[in-house]
């Protein structure tokens, strides 16, 4: 079996900064497994992340020239996992094309649900307790040498990326309800019917 090179980086490839050219798309996040719906047909809790604190890059898949079967392809333990996994330097070639059963393999034990750009990028989250901490979801691209189409939810809160705060800073209370705050809003707008997707257009990207 081939990796599906309609995924892969490409040299004249560039990054997607304006965002907005997206907002008719959706994003795919693969779940462990299929048994990932609540029973009020919201995305189960336990299914968004392992740790609350993952929250703080979540990871997706933008769908469109990325296909739903796509989401099925795992990449495997090995010498080069965390090459693949690496972030795509724009407008280099890749070194190496991930190989069946040594760098990936198809688990179809996957689940996945969608979530839709145009209510996540740039959304203010509201907390219900009256708090003024408002953290602002953004929607970045952050391509892999893997996969030029994975981008990543993002937390801001006073203008400050939470990702890349150090340890001690994520630590604090205001930090840990930002990211709680984050999970509530993608259980809340997670949905599981496969929404009408088209290719995204290669201007946007070259």
């Amino acid at each position: 079996m081939q990796y599906p090179v309609h995924i892969l980086p490409q040299p004249n490839f560039r990054r997607i900064t304006n965002i907005q050219q997206l907002h008719n798309h959706h994003l795919i996040h693969f779940t462990e497994t299929k048994d990932n719906k609540g029973v009020d047909n919201k995305v189960r809790e336990d299914s968004i992340v392992r740790q609350t604190d993952h929250l703080r890059d979540f990871s997706n898949c933008l769908l469109g020239t990325f296909e739903v079967e796509d989401i099925y392809i795992e990449l495997a333990k090995g010498e080069f996992k965390n090459y693949f996994n690496a972030d795509w330097a724009q407008g280099s070639s890749l070194e190496r094309i991930p190989q069946y059963d040594k760098d990936f393999v198809v688990n179809k034990e996957r689940g996945f649900f969608f979530l839709s750009i145009s209510e996540c990028n740039d959304y203010e989250v509201n907390y219900t307790d009256g708090s003024n901490v408002k953290p602002i979801c953004k929607v970045l691209h952050t391509p892999t040498n893997s996969n030029f189409w994975h981008l990543s939810l993002r937390w801001f809160h006073n203008g400050q990326d939470i990702s890349e705060l150090e340890e001690r800073q994520r630590r604090k209370p205001e930090i840990k309800r930002i990211l709680t705050a984050a999970k509530a809003f993608i259980q809340e707008k997670g949905t599981f019917d496969v929404p009408a997707y088209q290719s995204v257009d290669v201007s946007i990207y070259t």
